[in-house]
């Protein structure tokens, strides 16, 4: 059975670390002085095993031996707070990495290279073996899935860009955000050469990343012990400051999604983009098709999902930020607990083992994952243990100057404060007279009598499952045609025990397999919601669970996608140039 993938990064590590290649199996060691403070910082800050964080990744041999034939890779240059001399994780860990390229990530800290070059470089590594034999394999970079070259041994790759950071000409940050029209201009290029066929062509954008830029506002992602204070002097940091999307942001979009004769469609990726961000992208997309652009698939290409809808008042405390006070609040979810989702086994202490969701805005409410169902876009699910929810939360940050940075929270008071046990918190009041707590998952356990270690150790592929059942749940049939995976393997996210790499995936009929699970916990989920349904008489319309729903999810979903959107003569009518991109402001720092 072959794979596809909507996001991952098999270009990341070779760029920062040396004398590696992306056909080769790459894997992170660490000062052995060094281990056990790391160990500890990885534990703390994440909850899980350093080895498995580094080593998580799609390199071309795990490609490969997964089936890999259709994989969206995508490219992008690392935000210089990662490298940034003061912060966390280059203080306690990066630097510690061995064969780190270390001047690089000076550099990148310094701010002495330009985002862009450090894309570049990653292209480098991309384009480098394109159309080589690698020992009985090869991979190729395609323009056009008629370009697709279904032999087995071939590995098909689309590239995306991850992050409008990315597109930063200047090696000075703070100066390219002073020049917003130069990120526009820089992507108006590479679409051009694109055509000309100069340089491969882009799926989509990720506009915004883990640190502000000059598009648009970002979802908070770093733990906080990982980001440290969340601050950085050269450029946007890990703290979300801004709001929304900029204008230099809808006019990036706007030059991304036409389409001309010299010009292909590029598709906004919806994630990393603070809820309000995404909640003017999804009125930007209304009105450019009411203008004439051909209809714009949504795409949420690495995602979990909430479990709630965006009113649902979750919030327990609104805290001041004492690291940045001025420009960030951290706010606590209810219980820090999130909705419960399948109870999984019953019994007392550790043998009780339920599922959850995480809370936090960088996922998807249900009325996006409607949204995204009726644009007929697609959501690729992240196989990262927190993302699905399968992982300590933390307090979330989000931006003062969204002052309701969720439809259910609103008048914040930040005049208005109150210290208790060493923490300052601000009035606000819950768009519900009371915080949300509801059930709305079954009680009775989903593996009965089943071994608690054997559930532990598979609660990550659980929670996929979950995740995935959820956006069927409130996307109705449809969505079993818009969901595919977006792992997101790069050798940084906490990945799911089953499925520690992208290897895997390989085919495998054994009892203990992806694919074996997957396909019974995702049948055992919707018999069970369905007869939750109907004993709660909640009137929620039957799930049909479709006998071939790992196929769509492990391949099919993403192929038909590329069908529909990465033709070049199905892209759609054609649509000239807008105004030209402003050179004012940013607003986004």
């Amino acid at each position: 059975m072959p794979y596809a993938d909507l996001h991952c990064h098999p270009f990341f590590k070779p760029t920062w670390i040396l004398g590696t290649r992306p056909d080769t199996d790459i894997r992170v060691e660490i000062d052995p002085l060094q281990e056990k403070n790391i160990r500890e910082l990885i534990l703390k800050a994440i909850g899980g095993e350093l080895r498995k964080i580094l080593n998580s990744q799609s390199c071309l041999p795990q490609l490969r031996d997964a089936g890999g034939t259709l994989i969206v890779a995508n490219l992008i240059a690392m935000e210089n707070a990662y490298s940034n001399l003061d912060l966390c994780i280059f203080q306690r860990v990066l630097q510690f990495v061995k064969g780190m390229d270390q001047s690089q990530l000076k550099a990148a800290g310094e701010a002495t290279l330009s985002y862009f070059s450090l894309l570049e470089a990653e292209l480098t590594v991309a384009r480098g073996l394109d159309g080589t034999d690698l020992g009985g394999y090869r991979y190729r970079l395609i323009n056009d899935l008629s370009e697709v070259d279904d032999d087995p041994t071939v590995v098909n790759i689309v590239l995306a860009v991850e992050g409008g950071h990315s597109f930063y000409q200047l090696p000075d940050v703070l100066a390219q955000e002073q020049n917003p029209a130069g990120v526009i201009a820089a992507l108006r290029d590479w679409k051009r050469a694109a055509r000309l066929g100069q340089r491969p062509r882009l799926l989509y954008v990720t506009l915004t990343h883990h640190t502000q830029n000059c598009l648009s506002n970002h979802a908070y992602a770093v733990p906080p012990t990982f980001a440290g204070s969340g601050k950085n002097p050269r450029a946007g940091g890990f703290n979300p400051t801004g709001s929304g999307l900029t204008p230099a942001g809808r006019e990036f979009c706007r030059v991304a999604l036409r389409q001309t004769a010299d010009e292909d469609r590029v598709l906004i990726d919806l994630k990393h983009m603070s809820l309000k961000a995404r909640m003017q992208f999804y009125d930007l997309r209304r009105s450019l098709e009411a203008e004439g652009f051909a209809p714009i698939p949504l795409v949420a290409s690495h995602m979990g999902v909430t479990g709630l809808s965006w009113n649902d008042a979750t919030v327990a405390a609104c805290y001041r930020l004492e690291f940045d006070p001025s420009h960030t609040f951290e706010v606590a979810h209810l219980d820090s607990l999130r909705l419960l989702g399948f109870k999984l086994t019953e019994g007392a202490g550790e043998n009780e083992i339920n599922l959850v969701f995480n809370p936090w805005s960088i996922n998807l409410y249900d009325e996006e994952i409607a949204e995204i169902v009726n644009s007929g876009g697609l959501i690729g699910l992240s196989f990262d243990d927190r993302i699905l929810g399968n992982g300590p939360v933390f307090l979330e940050r989000f931006s003062r100057a969204e002052t309701f940075p969720l439809p259910s929270i609103q008048s914040i008071n930040f005049a208005s404060q109150t210290t208790e046990n060493g923490r300052t918190s601000y009035a606000f009041r819950n768009f519900q007279s009371e915080p949300f707590h509801e059930k709305r998952y079954p009680e009775a356990p989903l593996l009965p009598g089943s071994n608690p270690a054997t559930v532990r150790a598979q609660k990550g592929l659980l929670a996929l499952c979950q995740n995935l059942v959820h956006v069927v749940r409130i996307g109705g049939e449809r969505a079993w045609d818009c969901v595919c995976i977006g792992s997101d393997f790069d050798g940084i996210i906490d990945a799911i025990d089953v499925a520690p790499n992208a290897a895997a995936l390989r085919f495998s009929d054994a009892e203990t397999s992806f694919r074996s699970l997957f396909t019974s916990y995702l049948g055992r989920m919707v018999g069970a919601l369905n007869r939750y349904f109907e004993e709660q008489e909640t009137g929620e319309t039957p799930l049909t669970l479709p006998g071939d729903a790992y196929d769509r999810f492990l391949h099919d979903n993403l192929r038909r996608f590329l069908e529909k959107n990465f033709r070049r003569e199905a892209a759609g009518p054609a649509i000239l140039a807008g105004p030209n991109p402003s050179a004012g402001g940013t607003g986004g720092n």
